[in-house]
């Protein structure tokens, strides 16, 4: 892909860190390669990459934890 297929600006190769939902459970994967919007910021993910992510994460064996605070929105009345 050359250009971006939400406002079409163009695409650089980047490594990114990517927040990676599976099994009921968030996951940070770093060192992703993806292709990432100059323009929006968008970024994409090649078909092989998502098959190594989860791989990885099916393999249970993290680097590191994280602890992340939590917060919710409480829904207005109208």
């Amino acid at each position: 892909m050359k250009t971006c297929l939400y406002c079409k600006g163009p695409l650089r190769v980047r490594r990114i860190e990517h927040m990676h939902h599976w099994r009921g459970r968030h996951h940070l994967i770093k060192n992703v390669r993806a292709e990432v919007c100059d323009q929006c910021g968008e970024a994409f993910l090649a078909p092989t990459t998502l098959k190594e992510i989860d791989r990885l994460v099916a393999q249970d064996r993290p680097t590191g934890r994280l602890s992340v605070a939590v917060f919710e929105m409480k829904p207005r009345a109208a």
